[in-house]
């Protein structure tokens, strides 16, 4: 196994490991490439992140990754890049860049709104785990404890005290992270998930010591 930073030329990969771990569902689009929603949502998480792995086979297929922020580590750049990409990511939703959705506007505005419940519940933490992904095939083999391991590890490098990540209770394993030792800190209702999966979701934040 070789774990390295993430590079663009990774992103369909990574892409496809988002749509595997959350599958498309019709009333969100019925295209035969509707993995494709993904790459917006990939992208904010790389744009939003300081701190990079991927795990890959021998044959350099990514097989797992993690992207995280560690505050205080950035450059002069990092406002532009995310702004940047927010804006392509909308922009491109719109125009159907990422394929045909079936009802645009609705799924722009939950994610939006779930992007701001997160930043109004943003916990006390010098970390942040912005995007973890890993096949199926390989889970339960200690991969993504060792991605997480890995950047704890270069958080703590870097000062860090306290760790959070973002999850929900119908989308995301969850239970992962409670087993790695995160505490729930904040609860809330999940518009983004809630639309996407078809039924209430409870977003968590949670947060550990490092």
């Amino acid at each position: 196994m070789l774990y390295r930073e993430f590079v663009p030329e990774d992103l369909e990969q990574c892409v496809r490991l988002a749509a595997q771990a959350w599958p498309v569902r019709e009333h969100i689009s019925k295209e035969k490439d509707s993995w494709r929603v993904f790459e917006p949502y990939v992208g904010i998480g790389r744009a939003w992140s300081n701190w990079t792995c991927v795990a890959c086979l021998d044959s350099g297929e990514v097989i797992g990754l993690v992207f995280g922020d560690i505050r205080g580590v950035s450059d002069s750049s990092s406002i532009r890049r995310m702004v940047r990409s927010e804006a392509a990511a909308f922009g491109g939703i719109a125009i159907g860049r990422f394929g045909r959705l079936e009802r645009t506007v609705p799924l722009i505005w939950n994610f939006m709104m779930t992007e701001l419940k997160l930043i109004v519940n943003r916990p006390e933490a010098d970390a942040e785990i912005m995007l973890l992904l890993l096949d199926e095939k390989y889970r339960g083999k200690g991969i993504g404890r060792e991605l997480v391991d890995r950047f704890a590890s270069a958080a703590r490098g870097h000062g860090a005290k306290k760790m959070s990540v973002y999850t929900d209770d119908q989308a995301s394993n969850w239970r992962f992270y409670e087993s790695y030792g995160f505490a729930r800190a904040r609860l809330f209702y999940d518009n983004w998930s809630s639309y996407f999966e078809g039924k209430p979701s409870t977003g968590i934040r949670y947060v550990m010591g490092l």
